[in-house]
């Protein structure tokens, strides 16, 4: 993750390093930025939550994954038409966001954080003994968004859309007691994970604070189906999370859905020497 963060970075880097026709020796403040972000939305894990490692449970709710928080940072890029004319009505965001599923709120935030499926019963065969399964699933997402500005008064409305990496890491415990004593952990594993490529736009409003320094309010979706999800196992044996035994169908990770985040953008104007050739 750490070295698909820094290609983007790079490429960004070269990207305006480039010489071209809209360089100008007057400065924009709204050229270059930095996108801080906090936000949350809806993401489509039927899969994780229909679930049952036993069919004694078949007909017991989990805890299910229904929501999430978001948080991460994001690379603004706004360009520049007309030699000696400034304009910034089109930009680039390159951004990273890390996906949690949960919604933690006060003294309950470690644990949504560690533990956001969850299911347990007593069965009739051990009927002092809890039997109980968990899954905690993690996302991280790459993006690439072109974007339109559309200026309304002192604000400005955004509009972005572009690719999306995905990845995803799901962890899962079983302990099934049929009879007391006996516990069941088949199914269990760490670490499982897996990465597909997607879609992602949102819709914003920019709000002026200072000169160099916005609120954007924004809300959007992404299209991010991780299909398939592999882990090793302690003998360093690489296994497929399938549906259930029977099938051949994949175990999926799906933060598809629609979100709404609150960013703070930082522009910045570079020191003379931090592009070539130098201004």
């Amino acid at each position: 993750m750490r070295n698909t963060v820094g290609m983007l970075a790079a490429a960004l880097a070269l990207f305006i390093a480039l010489p071209g026709n809209g360089l100008a020796g007057d400065y924009h403040p709204k050229k270059y930025g930095l996108e801080f972000q906090l936000g949350g939305g809806s993401y489509l894990m039927q899969d994780i939550n229909d679930f049952r490692p036993h069919a004694a449970l078949e007909f017991y709710e989990p805890d299910e994954i229904l929501w999430g928080t978001q948080f991460g940072f994001a690379i603004l890029y706004r360009q520049w038409y007309d030699v000696g004319q400034p304009k910034n009505d089109f930009g680039w965001q390159f951004g990273y966001n890390r996906l949690l599923t949960g919604v933690p709120v006060l003294d309950q935030f470690v644990d949504a954080l560690e533990v956001d499926y969850y299911i347990s019963a007593y069965l009739p065969t051990a009927p002092s003994d809890l039997s109980w399964a968990e899954q905690t699933v993690v996302g991280s997402e790459v993006y690439a968004m072109a974007t339109w500005y559309f200026p309304w008064d002192s604000k400005e409305v955004m509009f972005g859309v572009g690719p999306a990496f995905y990845y995803a890491w799901l962890d899962r415990s079983v302990d099934i007691i049929e009879n007391p004593g006996s516990h069941l952990t088949a199914g269990s594993f760490a670490e499982a994970h897996g990465k597909t490529l997607g879609l992602i736009a949102n819709l914003g409003l920019e709000i002026p604070l200072r000169q160099n320094v916005s609120l954007a309010l924004v809300g959007g979706g992404r299209l991010a189906k991780v299909g398939e999800l592999k882990y090793e196992d302690v003998q360093e044996v690489e296994h497929t999370v399938y549906l259930n035994p029977t099938t051949n169908a994949t175990f999926p990770v799906d933060f598809t859905g629609g979100f709404f985040k609150v960013a703070l953008h930082v522009y910045f104007e570079p020191t003379s020497d931090w592009r070539d050739p130098k201004r």
